[in-house]
């Protein structure tokens, strides 16, 4: 389970998402096929299958899911594991 930096946890899915858009977005911006244009061709393709995939990963428009409670990597670096308990974490630890 990846977390972010506030310490949440994420969904793979919209981490792809999220990696596929801005892959698209900067291939867009700097879409100058005048030199490279099979390049910038395969990069827009592989930007937008990235954001496809995400989205299908995370099951399209649907709100994200709070992952299941359970000991996952601690966020505060205090310990090995921390409890999450479906809404936050907990000060229950695992070394």
């Amino acid at each position: 389970m990846l977390t972010s930096g506030c310490g949440q946890p994420i969904d793979p899915g919209h981490a792809a998402t999220a990696a596929g858009a801005i892959v698209t977005t900067i291939v867009l911006i700097f879409l100058d096929t005048s030199r490279a244009r099979i390049g910038a061709s395969i990069g827009l393709v592989a930007g937008i299958a990235v954001l496809i995939g995400g989205l299908l990963m995370s099951g399209g428009t649907a709100p994200p899911r709070a992952p299941t409670p359970g000991f996952y990597p601690d966020p505060r670096a205090e310990a090995r594991l921390r409890y999450w308990d479906g809404a936050g974490w907990s000060e229950r630890t695992r070394d």
